[in-house]
């Protein structure tokens, strides 16, 4: 693994870093946050909001969105066993705002757990045609 020395806790007093991760499998988040534990952080964000067709393709980012069950069991896992603080970054859905109205109890229950969570005010197909949806 290439470290890079620049973004490290102690060289950032001034401007705390919380490292951001992309990803789908649970034991992937957890490894990298155990090294970034490691490295002094005590933060990390999970992205569930990046509109890249490739990382949408492969149920990253925005993309994760589109398996609800396989997210829930995701956010269970990490945020039991993570050694850090986990923010959250979402688009609102995938296809339509409804999507975000329609969370339900284990989602919003994770959604708690987290030390922050920031909603795009876009779904992932209003990203793609630049539209946004204000939340009331």
């Amino acid at each position: 693994m290439k470290l890079y020395f620049a973004p490290l806790p102690e060289n950032n007093a001034a401007t705390p870093l919380i490292p951001q991760i992309l990803a789908n499998n649970s034991e992937y988040f957890l490894e990298i946050a155990k090294t970034l534990k490691d490295l002094g952080y005590s933060e990390v964000n999970l992205n569930l909001g990046c509109p890249s067709g490739t990382v949408v393709s492969k149920k990253r980012g925005a993309g994760f969105l589109s398996v609800p069950d396989s997210l829930d069991t995701f956010l269970g896992e990490i945020f039991e066993k993570c050694p850090l603080k986990i923010s959250l970054k979402a688009r609102i859905g995938m296809e339509d705002i409804s999507e975000y109205a329609g969370l339900d109890a284990k989602e919003l229950k994770s959604i708690r757990k987290a030390s922050s969570f920031t909603a795009y005010t876009s779904t992932h197909r209003q990203f793609q045609t630049q539209a946004i949806s204000v939340l009331r």
